[in-house]
C-alpha cells in the first residue's frame, strides 16, 4: 500500500510536470506569435515611414521641377505681351530691359 501511495505521489508529480511544461511551452508559443504580430506591425510601420518619406521626397523635387515650368511659362506669357508692345524686339533686348528694370526696383528696395 505504501508503495501504491508513493507510486500514485510520483506519477501525479511528473502528471503535474509535464502540465506545468505543456502550459510554460503554449505560453511560449503565444508570446511568440505576439512578439511576431509585434515585429510585423513595427516592420509595416517602418516600410509605410519609409514610402512616406519617399513620397515626400519626390513632392519636394516635383514642386521646383514644377515651379521652373511655371516660371518659364509665365516667362514666355510676359514676352508675347512685351513682343505686342516692341514688334522688332527680339529675347535680347527683353532680356536686357527686365535686367535693368529689376535692377532699379532693387535699388529703391535697397535704399
Amino acid at each position: 500500500m505504501l508503495s501504491f501511495s508513493a507510486g500514485s505521489f510520483y506519477a501525479g508529480q511528473k502528471i503535474q510536470s509535464y502540465m506545468m511544461l505543456a502550459d510554460g511551452l503554449i505560453s511560449l508559443a503565444d508570446h511568440k506569435a505576439i512578439v511576431s504580430k509585434e515585429v510585423a506591425q513595427a516592420s509595416l510601420k517602418t516600410k509605410t515611414r519609409t514610402k512616406a518619406i519617399a513620397r515626400m521626397k519626390r513632392v519636394l523635387v516635383a514642386i521646383p521641377v514644377a515651379g521652373v515650368g511655371l516660371a518659364g511659362y509665365f516667362e514666355k506669357q510676359d514676352y508675347d505681351e512685351w513682343k505686342e508692345d516692341h514688334p522688332e524686339g527680339n529675347p535680347q533686348m527683353y532680356a536686357c530691359e527686365i535686367s535693368q528694370i529689376s535692377a532699379a526696383y532693387i535699388d529703391e528696395l535697397l535704399q
